[in-house]
């Protein structure tokens, strides 16, 4: 009977203790953390008139408009142009393509809200 109460009393004591603290535990400051996004775009639509300086991956896309190109302007960034000089070879709904463009006026025929591109080298790819 007495082994039962002095276990019994050494396991409250065990159990009531204040727990250390680890040496992995860190605790927090008060300091300030600044969290900034920021993006750096290989090149940018060019302005009108100008051509791009590098090729652009598209894909051609047929819509009820006629025939779009969605331009990867960077990775997870494209846009929608509408091309005036779409050669009829490529007009293919998903055909891929590596292109370069100069980017025109505003489209005033066929998909009219999307921006007007003149094609001026383009091949297809895989």
């Amino acid at each position: 009977m007495i082994r039962i109460m002095l276990f019994l009393v050494l396991g409250l004591m065990v159990s009531c203790k204040t727990p250390k603290k680890s040496a992995a535990t860190v605790e927090p400051q008060n300091t300030k953390h600044e969290s900034r996004i920021e993006v750096v775009v290989d090149e940018a639509p060019p302005a009108n008139d100008t051509v791009t300086k590098s090729y652009h991956l598209g894909v051609v896309r047929s819509l009820d408009c006629g025939f779009v190109v969605d331009v990867t302007i960077h990775e997870g960034f494209s846009l929608y142009f509408n091309p005036t000089n779409l050669d009829s070879k490529f007009e293919v709904d998903g055909l891929r393509l590596k292109l370069k463009y100069r980017r025109g006026p505003e489209a005033v025929w066929g998909c009219t809200k999307y921006g007007q591109i003149e094609i001026v080298e383009a091949f297809a790819v895989r």
